[in-house]
C-alpha cells in the first residue's frame, strides 16, 4: 500500500483522458532475467500487486482497458490475474540476430517467436495485441522481418494490434 496514493494519482489522471486508454501495468512478469523488479515474484505475490493496481485504477478510471502482459513464455499462465482483470492479453516479440545466433544457432522471424507465445495467450480467450516489437540485425535479416510484420496470418485470428517499440534498448542482454 506504499504506492497506493501514486498508483491513485496516475489513475485520476487516465480517467480524465477523451481517448481510449489501455493499461499496461507490471509486464514482462514471467521474464527471469531480472530486468525488472516485478518479474519473476511468486505469482501469488504478483497477482495479489497486480489486482490491486488494476482496482484502484479502475475506481479513478472506470473506462480503461487493461493489458495483462507477460513477455509469453512457458510460465506466462502461473501469473494470470483473472478474466475479469484482463480485457487484452500483450506479448513481447524480438528479433535480435546476434542473440538467435549465440542461443539458437540460427535467425529466428517473427512468426517463429510469436507462435508459441500466441498458442499459450490464446488459451485465455482475449483479444491479443503484440505490445512490444523490435528486431536488429544485418541488412537482410531486418528486412525479413520488416516484410514478415506487415502480413496477416491466418492463424492469429485473435491478434487485434502489434506495436513497433523503437527505443534503445538500455537492458544488457545475456
Amino acid at each position: 500500500g506504499i504506492y497506493d496514493v501514486n498508483m491513485r494519482t496516475v489513475c485520476a489522471v487516465l480517467g480524465t483522458l477523451q481517448s481510449p486508454v489501455t493499461l499496461r501495468w507490471a509486464h514482462e512478469m514471467d521474464d527471469l532475467s531480472g530486468q525488472f523488479i516485478w518479474a519473476g515474484w511468486a505469482p501469488e505475490d504478483y497477482i495479489y500487486a497486480y489486482r490491486r493496481m488494476i482496482d484502484i485504477c479502475r475506481e479513478e478510471a472506470p473506462n480503461i482497458n487493461v493489458m495483462w502482459s507477460p513477455l509469453g513464455d512457458e510460465l506466462m499462465a502461473e501469473y494470470y490475474p483473472g478474466d475479469e482483470y484482463v480485457d487484452l492479453v500483450g506479448l513481447s516479440v524480438f528479433g535480435l540476430q546476434a542473440w538467435d545466433q549465440a542461443k539458437f544457432g540460427h535467425d529466428r522471424g517473427f512468426v517463429d517467436i510469436l507462435t508459441p507465445r500466441y498458442d499459450r495467450a490464446a488459451a485465455f480467450g482475449k483479444p491479443i495485441v503484440v505490445a512490444e516489437l523490435g528486431y536488429v540485425g544485418k541488412a537482410a535479416y531486418v528486412e525479413e522481418w520488416e516484410n514478415s510484420v506487415r502480413q496477416v496470418y491466418a492463424q492469429y485470428p485473435d491478434l487485434v494490434g502489434v506495436v513497433y517499440f523503437n527505443y534503445p534498448e538500455v537492458y544488457s542482454w545475456p
